[in-house]
């Protein structure tokens, strides 16, 4: 039998909950699909520095606070994924429940990390390869680790691993860096990581497991292996938006365009966080999406 609900939230990020939060608290029946856990990619967050109200909060703790808040006041909750969406008709199909309807959906799904696009990365995930500095960081106790990536998340993961690793390598493109200074100046403080720059990530070696990379440096095309234990990932994330790419309007890296009451090209359809076109992606801006769309959402189906 056909599932029904007032606002159909798809994703329980930060964006997600906190658009729970403020429809729940408007009188609304709230759904949220999610096919990870609550929280989303700030689970994986060691520390969040930049939060209003936190000098400094991991990530699992500030999302457990907001599930909890959105389950409180009535939010339910279930661990599924979408398989098929009808954004006109406002009915989703998912893998174990159903088929599910709404008055309004929210799509807060996030995004996923970008691969290297490599040969050989899949067969070294797991064994050498990671995403997640905070998930896997503990393998690589004493050991040496490449970060490739100039951003925030690049930054945090090398410091992090700064704390567990006999030697950091930062792998990035260019000179400088799009992570905020006050990153960087750790990162250039710590006497165990070492900058690697202007270059890329090019070839993947190793039996069995990542033994190390091959860097090329981009003004010259001059080549050289970096020894490695493991390749931290960080060169930024994709939208998870192909489940409804042809439903609506999309930038062209798939990130959903929306006006300032986060409304999709679809009536009655929303996007919330980092799944949408915008300057800034951080948990911060993702919460105040989420608060943006069940907002206007709301106060157009009742």
């Amino acid at each position: 039998m056909k599932k029904e609900t007032d606002v159909l939230i798809i994703g329980a990020g930060p964006a997600g909950l906190t658009a729970a939060i403020y429809a729940c608290r408007a009188g609304a029946r709230v759904l949220i699909i999610e096919k990870a856990a609550a929280g989303g990619q700030v689970n994986y967050a060691a520390e969040l520095e930049n939060y209003p109200g936190f000098e400094s909060v991991q990530g699992a703790v500030l999302s457990e606070k907001m599930r909890a808040q959105a389950v409180k006041l009535g939010a339910e909750i279930i661990g599924d994924e979408v398989t098929v969406a009808d954004l006109k008709n406002k009915t989703v199909t998912t893998a174990f429940s159903g088929e599910i309807s709404a008055k309004c959906i929210i799509i807060a799904a996030g995004t996923r990390n970008r691969p290297l696009g490599l040969e050989n990365e899949e067969k070294y995930l797991g064994a050498g390869i990671s995403y997640c500095a905070v998930c896997d960081g503990g393998f690589f106790k004493n050991k040496t680790v490449v970060v490739n990536g100039g951003g925030n998340t690049a930054f945090k993961d090398a410091l992090y691993l700064s704390k567990l690793c006999k030697k950091v390598y930062i792998v990035h493109r260019r000179e400088g860096f799009r992570a905020e200074i006050i990153y960087v100046e750790r990162a250039k403080a710590a006497d165990n990581i070492e900058f690697i720059l202007n270059c890329t990530v090019t070839a993947l070696f190793g039996e069995g497991r990542l033994s190390s990379v091959e860097v090329t440096e981009k003004l010259t095309n001059v080549k050289k292996t970096v020894e490695t234990d493991g390749l931290f990932v960080a060169l930024g994330t994709l939208p998870e938006s192909d489940f409804v790419a042809n439903q609506l309007k999309t930038d062209e890296n798939g990130y959903i365009i929306t006006d300032e009451c986060m409304e999709t090209s679809v009536e009655n359809v929303y996007a919330a966080g980092d799944i949408r076109r915008k300057p800034l992606k951080q948990v911060i801006t993702a919460a105040a999406d989420g608060a943006t769309a069940a907002n206007c959402a709301v106060e157009k189906i009742f």
